[in-house]
């Protein structure tokens, strides 16, 4: 058996780097803690749109660490700081979660028509 060393390019190390240093600034000019329930552990922090629709900036930019530096450079009350828990008690209670339920329900309907007509396996496991 061969012990396999993974070598990553410099540039993805540098950038890996680079977005956690930004993303850590931006959690400390927010106040480093959620601003709901005052949870502090910064890898359950996340950044949520005040007024939502920040799913598709996150899907563009979230992995870049220019990400964290629009967050630092946006406008006051644009963005806030809470913890996971909040952040998603806030999009149930908002209905930002519609959509995907709605998503969701449809694309298992597709999945067992696929798996009824015989264009897909069925799971190996008991549901």
């Amino acid at each position: 058996m061969t012990d396999e060393v993974q070598i990553r390019h410099p540039k993805t190390i540098t950038h890996s780097v680079n977005r956690r240093l930004y993303r850590e600034r931006a959690i400390l000019a927010f106040g480093g803690k959620c601003c709901k329930c005052g949870f502090s552990d910064s890898r359950a922090l996340q950044f949520d749109h005040v007024n939502g629709g920040g799913c598709a900036e996150v899907k563009k930019q979230a992995m870049k660490p220019s990400y964290y530096l629009q967050i630092l450079a946006a406008e006051e009350g644009k963005f806030q700081l809470l913890c996971a828990n909040c952040n998603w008690i806030k999009r149930h209670e908002s209905g930002e979660l519609k959509d995907i339920g709605k998503k969701t329900s449809v694309t298992m309907r597709i999945y067992w028509e696929e798996v009824r007509a015989g264009k897909r396996p069925a799971p190996k496991h008991k549901i």
